[in-house]
């Protein structure tokens, strides 16, 4: 059987709804009809291999995180690549101003159009290090020394 680019497209546009839509609620019934059982799930903070670890990574941001959700943008695919380009809305707990991230993330499907690498690309030091007071000092300060603009 030749599946058709078309199809990958489709599990990949599946799949970006399914981000969009995520909730506590949800999670359990959705995250299994689109990952394979050993897919496999990188973010700068967390890389796992399996259904329920990456469960449990999503399970986490929902207990840490108040309001989190993602905005698609734009999605793109190439046979059994795809790429989703995402906004990721949320509040730390405690905190009142919201934040939002910016990321890239790159999806390899099987061929019965299960997911089976995820991978998230983002900018881990503006985004979260550089917002902590002494360390976000530091890691403005080497940004700084290594951009092709100092001022």
């Amino acid at each position: 059987m030749t599946i058709m680019p078309a199809d990958f497209q489709a599990a990949l546009d599946n799949y970006a709804q399914v981000f969009a839509a995520l909730t506590p609620e949800n999670l359990h019934t959705t995250l299994p009809q689109v990952f394979a059982p050993q897919a496999k799930f990188k973010d700068p903070f967390n890389e796992v291999v399996g259904l329920e670890k990456i469960m449990g990574i999503f399970e986490h941001m929902y207990a840490t995180l108040d309001a989190p959700h993602f905005v698609i943008t734009h999605t793109a695919q190439k046979g059994m690549v795809g790429y989703i380009h995402w906004h990721f809305h949320f509040q730390l707990k405690g905190q009142v101003q919201p934040q939002t991230l910016e990321g890239l993330s790159r999806i390899v499907f099987n061929e019965q159009h299960q997911v089976i690498e995820h991978i998230d690309y983002w900018d881990a030091g503006a985004a979260i290090y550089a917002k902590i007071p002494l360390l976000g000092w530091g890691v403005r300060w080497v940004a700084k020394k290594l951009s092709a603009q100092q001022g």
